[in-house]
């Protein structure tokens, strides 16, 4: 969408361009003018359009689009882990209920000196229930006033507890506060 639009805008008005569409399932090149944008817009609502208004009418037909999954990414430099909230189909698979899944564990990091393993899901951190990404950071910034507290995970369907050293140093450290963003992903349907 966002392409045509900007084909739409970067191309002169009163060019006539072919357009690729699909009319009832059959696919079809229609030769198209473009108009100049604000000036028929106007036009059509102030009345002033010199031609026919239903030139502006048209049967939009039902469109089917597949929106991307969104998910929140949130990666935190205290405990070094990069995680993802669970939807409800991927808890089912892991065995639990709601957790926060580990997607990678970043090299000599509190959390592989732990044992924590991208695939693990965290349930808890210090006793305190984490079920989305946002929750796991905020876990791991109440528990950094200690330098080792315990982190709940489920590896292969089995649940662990281990414990987590923090250097003092770096909890300490300004950057520590995670850094969270959407991510877009396309679902495949097989």
């Amino acid at each position: 969408m966002e392409q045509f639009g900007r084909f739409v805008r970067e191309t002169p008005a009163g060019r006539e361009v072919k357009l690729a569409i699909s009319r009832d399932g059959n696919p079809q090149t229609v030769p198209v003018t473009l108009a100049a944008r604000k000036n028929a817009m106007t036009q059509v609502f102030s009345g002033t359009w010199p031609g026919n208004m239903h030139e502006f009418q048209f049967n939009m037909p039902e469109v089917n689009i597949d929106l991307p999954n969104v998910y929140t990414l949130s990666r935190t430099s205290m405990l070094g882990v990069e995680a993802e909230s669970l939807n409800p189909q991927l808890a089912e698979f892991f065995g639990v209920k709601e957790g926060v899944l580990v997607r990678s564990v970043t090299k000599d990091s509190a959390a592989e000196k732990a044992g924590i393993k991208a695939g693990d899901v965290i349930t808890k951190v210090d006793q305190e229930k984490v079920t989305n990404a946002s929750e796991l950071s905020n876990a791991i910034r109440s528990a950094r006033s200690k330098t080792t507290f315990p982190v709940q995970i489920m590896r292969e369907h089995r649940e662990m507890t281990l414990n987590v050293t923090v250097d003092r140093a770096k909890s300490d450290y300004p950057l520590v506060i995670p850094r969270t963003r959407v991510v877009t992903t396309r679902p495949v349907k097989i």
